[in-house]
């Protein structure tokens, strides 16, 4: 590395690790002056928007103290905003892309190894709509937790409702709506997401079943 490169290093270090050291006492002042971390909405600051090297890895640094569970490796691109980090688990090697909205109210668990493409929403809450007597801002909200598996990949733009479950090592193609439960290893896409076909090895897996 050069003297140059060491340097640059060092200001990155300067600038923006010390806001990172005093996130931990700052979740929890949010926390007594009653804005609780499992229903926040907080999203990536400007001063970690930039696309430098290595700010994947302060992005990473800022979530956890925040409360998300963060695995090894785990990649958060700029632009990110989740509402109740403190219900967001993310496993190893997983990758949110840049302005995605992770609605994490009634719990979210990505796998290891997926992606969620940019601008892609995942929503774990609902208005309830019953009466008709009732305004329906004034019903309360539903909350049902999301699962995407390990090694599942979502399109740009993908939009995951509340209570939905991705199997491992399924892809959900761009501007997919996925209303429903998706099977591992399966391709959909559209509005609401339809099966377009099973990945190889699940599809030989179906096969050898059929009689």
């Amino acid at each position: 590395m050069t003297g140059a490169a060491r340097a640059s290093r060092s200001l990155r270090g300067r600038l923006f690790r010390r806001p990172l050291v005093a996130l931990s006492g700052a979740a929890g002042r949010l926390a007594r002056c009653g804005k609780h971390l499992d229903t926040a909405a907080i999203q990536t600051p400007f001063w970690l928007n930039p696309i430098w090297a290595g700010m994947h890895q302060l992005r990473r640094e800022y979530w956890a103290h925040l409360g998300v569970s963060v695995g090894d490796g785990v990649r958060f691109s700029n632009h990110v905003k989740v509402v109740g980090p403190t219900r967001l688990v993310v496993d190893a090697r997983a990758k949110i892309l840049n302005k995605v909205l992770l609605d994490a109210r009634g719990g979210i668990h990505i796998g290891a190894d997926t992606q969620i493409g940019f601008e892609s929403v995942v929503f774990t809450s609902s208005h309830v709509f019953e009466s008709l007597e009732v305004a329906i801002r004034d019903q309360g909200m539903e909350h049902r937790p999301v699962h995407i598996g390990s090694d599942v990949w979502l399109g740009a733009r993908v939009i995951v409702m509340a209570g939905v479950t991705i199997g491992d090592h399924a892809i959900v193609g761009a501007a997919s709506v996925v209303t429903r439960d998706v099977p591992p290893g399966a391709i959909v896409a559209g509005n609401p997401a339809v099966l377009i076909r099973q990945r190889e090895h699940y599809a030989q897996t179906e096969g050898a079943r059929d009689p």
